[in-house]
């Protein structure tokens, strides 16, 4: 209880302004008789004044797997006893926005498992794939303990269009037993992981004024 992760939120384009979800374990329940935590999800939008509350996310871990409630049914999201070769059923959304309509149900193989060192705790890392038949996967290496770098649970692959996912990936994770770590993902590592970006458009009146010859396009 207390574990929290920042993942960044990206807010429209041109320029892309950006704010953050901070995931954050905060108290045990009791769900068909599993004690689970419950994990709370927030959005602060990059205006610095909007915070939505974006609803729980319901996990517990028993035996080096974790699992989490989808659809009124506990699906493995992670199992670091996994080896290469094995594989889990997952849970996704069953829509990507308004563009593709998936099967909720996929299916991740693990490709390899490693090991990793972050503040002086050694840690397995799995490299997974989604199966041939998925439309769910992860789009980063899992670290123990830490979760998905790119977002904590399974994402669509992409389908139709070109649709970049808006959330994620991760900024920062910390919690009692690690410490703080940062997310190699994390592109602006120099400022905290709360950190808001907002871009104002300016509207340039004087724009006559300025001609460039010859025109390089």
């Amino acid at each position: 209880i207390g574990a929290n992760w920042h993942y960044s939120r990206n807010e429209g384009t041109m320029p892309t302004n950006e704010g953050y979800v901070l995931y954050e374990s905060v108290k045990d329940t009791l769900i068909q008789e599993k004690t689970v935590r419950v994990i709370s999800k927030t959005y602060y939008h990059s205006n610095g004044i909007d915070i939505s509350d974006l609803g729980n996310e319901y996990m517990y871990q028993e035996n080096n797997k974790v699992f989490y409630l989808k659809n009124d049914q506990f699906f493995t999201l992670y199992d670091f006893n996994a080896r290469a070769g094995d594989s889990w059923t997952i849970y996704g959304n069953d829509n990507l926005g308004d563009f593709c309509n998936y099967d909720p149900l996929g299916e991740i193989v693990v490709d390899s498992v490693k090991n990793i060192t972050i503040n002086n705790k050694e840690l397995k890392v799995l490299y997974t794939s989604p199966a041939a038949s998925s439309n769910w996967g992860f789009n980063d290496v899992i670290i123990e303990q830490v979760g998905c770098l790119t977002h904590m649970l399974p994402q669509a692959l992409e389908c139709v269009l070109d649709i970049p996912s808006h959330l994620g990936p991760l900024r920062c994770y910390s919690d009692s037993f690690l410490g703080n770590y940062k997310s190699t993902h994390w592109d602006k590592s120099e400022y905290n992981c709360d950190a808001l970006f907002n871009y104002t458009a300016v509207t340039d009146k004087e724009n006559s004024r300025i001609r460039y010859f010859p025109n390089p396009v």
